[in-house]
């Protein structure tokens, strides 16, 4: 298992990653090319699709709050529970990365809420939490959220030092959005 962190501004495309093993003792090992592709990753698509993304290293979480009430986010991804070996059913909603969770430098900056298919009637609550701005004075943030492929709602916000006293717990974050599912 290797962890390789790499710049938000690298560019994308292909590219040979070169690396080299140590072993205990400090011997270094030949170098050899691994190709690696840099790619944008798309938000995921299905029924409805509810993302974030922002411009900083800051830890951001969506939280979407179900009509029923069940708060999907980074401690709860699952509307239902749901044994993380097992895929849950295809109407159950889902978030799809805790992105820069505990400011990791995963380098991704987008978290997305979503439906494969038949979302939950009613009307769903989107929070934006900033549980750590990771040494960023600010954070911009950009909300989207598509039914059918169609845009029902979007927002666009900063998160400053004064969201970051929060816990990070369920409920915490500003409402940024309200969306209408019929």
């Amino acid at each position: 298992h290797v962890e390789v962190e790499l710049a938000a501004s690298a560019p994308l495309g292909p590219r040979d990653l070169h690396v080299q093993a140590v072993d205990g003792a400090g011997r270094v090992g030949p170098a050899r090319a691994e190709p690696l592709v840099l790619y944008d990753r798309e938000p995921p698509t299905g029924a409805l699709v509810i993302s974030l993304a922002w411009d900083s290293d800051a830890d951001l979480d969506l939280h979407v709050v179900t009509p029923a009430g069940v708060e999907i986010w980074a401690r709860d991804p699952y509307e239902v529970d749901s044994s993380p070996a097992a895929d849950p059913p295809a109407t159950v909603g889902r978030l799809d990365v805790d992105a820069a969770g505990g400011c990791g430098r995963d380098g991704r900056r987008q978290e997305s809420v979503w439906w494969p298919s038949a979302p939950p009637s009613g009307r769903l609550l989107v929070r934006v939490d900033t549980p750590s701005l990771c040494g960023a004075p600010r954070a911009n943030w950009s909300l989207t959220a598509t039914l059918a492929g169609a845009l029902v709602g979007s927002a666009l916000g900063q998160s400053g030092p004064a969201d970051t006293r929060a816990a990070g717990e369920r409920g915490d974050g500003v409402l940024a959005l309200e969306v209408d599912v019929p």
